[in-house]
């Protein structure tokens, strides 16, 4: 699972397919709206690795009852170092 801002979605999703991920969709313009009000997580793999990447634009879905605020999961995001470098990860309590 991978979260980014919603406004980043589309960068995150372009650099996704330029490393040869392939959505599990094939929305329309209208039909990504309406997914992207309602859920939102676009899940990706990559056809010779076999690998899954689930890229979401917020927390939670509208699907489930309760709404969980990502503007304030990520202000609160800590650098936990990965592969060299450091990412974004959630604070203890939020993962609580």
């Amino acid at each position: 699972d991978l979260l980014v801002a919603p406004e980043d979605e589309p960068a995150a999703a372009a650099v996704l397919r330029a490393h040869g991920y392939v959505s599990a969709y094939a929305f329309t313009p209208a039909q990504d709206a309406a997914f992207r009000r309602v859920d939102g997580d676009y899940p990706y793999h990559h056809p010779r690795t076999g690998g899954l990447v689930e890229l979401h634009g917020r927390v939670s879905s509208m699907r489930f009852v309760a709404q969980l605020p990502t503007e304030g999961l990520m202000a609160r995001a800590r650098p936990v170092p990965i592969g060299g470098g450091h990412v974004p990860a959630p604070a203890d309590d939020d993962l609580f």
